[in-house]
């Protein structure tokens, strides 16, 4: 019974994502998109987009996991500042489109997995840089600039190299504040 409820609640999250969704288009459209950074927690994030798919991850028998990357770990980051709403909007398109895909391949499976750096991205890539800075090198200030990366993976049947350039390409936008936030897919 409480499995139901939990089930029938994250569905209503979904729709109001959906919902969010349409409106956060019109509004780019109209060029009247604004990103509001606020202070989120990396896993508790993570964990409730997760858990939104879980029923239909389980109704399609597709394994399901996040995973907390070992920079977040070690470096025991649990708070970002970001727009939480918009990075829930790419994360919930990425796992719906993986949960779609995946149903359909013999190998179902899933991983959605949250990393930080304290590097950007090299020029025209969206991948976790190979020279992440370690813990014992962390600069301590609150305000240290910090790149989260969500990598969302499936034994889907993937996409062409057309397809995957008209998907998306890395872009970025920039808020009133000075606030950006570059989206993409490696």
């Amino acid at each position: 019974m409480e499995t139901d409820i939990l089930g029938i609640y994250q569905c209503g999250l979904v729709q109001e994502r959906i919902a969010s969704d349409v409106l956060s288009l019109a509004r780019v459209q109209l060029d009247m998109l604004t990103l509001h950074h606020t202070r989120t927690d990396i896993r508790a994030s993570a964990k409730q987009l997760v858990s939104a798919f879980a029923s239909e991850a389980r109704a399609k028998k597709i394994d399901l996991a996040l995973e907390i990357g070992e920079t977040i770990t070690e470096s025991k980051v649990d708070f970002v500042k970001t727009d939480h709403v918009r990075l829930g909007q790419v994360v919930t398109n990425l796992i719906a489109n993986a949960v779609r895909f995946t149903a359909k391949s013999p190998v179902r499976r899933i991983r959605v997995k949250y990393d930080v750096a304290f590097v950007p991205p090299p020029d025209g890539d969206c991948a976790v840089p190979d020279d992440i800075v370690r813990p014992s090198t962390l600069p301590q200030d609150d305000d240290t600039p910090i790149w989260l990366y969500v990598c969302v993976s499936d034994t889907g049947p993937g996409m062409s190299d057309e397809e995957q350039t008209k998907l998306f390409r890395r872009f970025s936008r920039e808020s009133a504040d000075g606030w950006v936030m570059v989206y993409g897919v490696s």
